[in-house]
């Protein structure tokens, strides 16, 4: 169970954000040396959890508003669905606002995201973020109320790609390796907002989880096999055991 919840936990922090890149890792300038905008629209993403020979699907779809801005996400499962509805000042996405009455609030200084609070029914959870001088987030402390709760820290490589990161409250550490093409969630969400979820300009296609328990250390190595559209995006991550096991499959649908 601990190995299929590091697999979920995986797949849910790549499934928030990133930036984009192109197969070489650079972006091209248009002829006045602009920036392109994205040309795709990211539509939804079906996940299929691999359990004991068992599959679930999750199926996550997006709605935009009139400034092509992320407006909507909608969950659907055999639980029922969940919606996420995204607010914005400006270009800053400020508050999220779930189906079940909850919502989290961002708070920016200069540009970035230094805390957020999840207010929940009957308490809330506060995350504060401390950068490096490449405004690369490296520190994550979780409070529940006023207690410190947890503290996590990461380690970047190229592109914003974290390399390595330290989960105490999971007794457990990841090393991760990229591939060079273009991450679907920079179509989604601002780049300020997706330095908080630890995703780069690529997609992870191995990584490496070690986790310790009652003095004992067991490591996991999860392979991403992926497939990609004509435009560098992937349309299909599949993750795979040590032994060849088919844990995850994410499908990706544009436009």
């Amino acid at each position: 169970m601990k190995k299929h919840f590091l697999i979920v936990f995986i797949s849910a922090i790549l499934i928030s954000c990133s930036s984009s890149d192109d197969s070489t890792t650079t972006t091209p300038d248009d002829d006045n040396g602009n920036i392109p905008l994205n040309t795709l629209t990211l539509l939804k993403i079906e996940l299929t959890n691999y359990i004991n020979g068992n599959a679930t699907i999750n199926t996550l779809t997006y709605s935009y508003n009139s400034d092509n801005k992320l407006a909507q996400a909608v969950s659907e499962n055999e639980n029922g669905i969940f919606t996420t509805n995204y607010i914005y000042s400006g270009n800053d996405i400020t508050l999220l606002e779930y189906s079940n009455g909850q919502s989290r609030d961002f708070i920016y200084e200069s540009g970035i995201i230094t805390s957020s609070t999840h207010f929940l029914s009957n308490s809330t959870r506060t995350y504060q973020y401390e950068y490096n001088s490449s405004q690369q987030m490296i520190k994550e402390e979780e409070y529940v109320g006023q207690d410190l709760l947890c503290t996590k820290s990461f380690q970047y490589g190229t592109n914003d790609n974290v390399i390595y990161a330290e989960l105490p409250c999971n007794n457990s550490n990841i090393e991760y390796e990229y591939d060079t093409k273009k991450n679907p969630n920079s179509l989604l969400y601002p780049e300020n907002y997706l330095k908080i979820f630890l995703n780069g300009k690529n997609n992870v296609n191995e990584f490496t989880t070690e986790y310790s328990a009652g003095g004992n250390t067991t490591i996991f190595i999860t392979t991403v096999t992926l497939e990609y559209n004509s435009d560098n995006y992937p349309t299909k991550k599949m993750y795979y055991n040590e032994a060849g096991e088919l844990l995850n499959m994410e499908e990706y649908f544009y436009e």
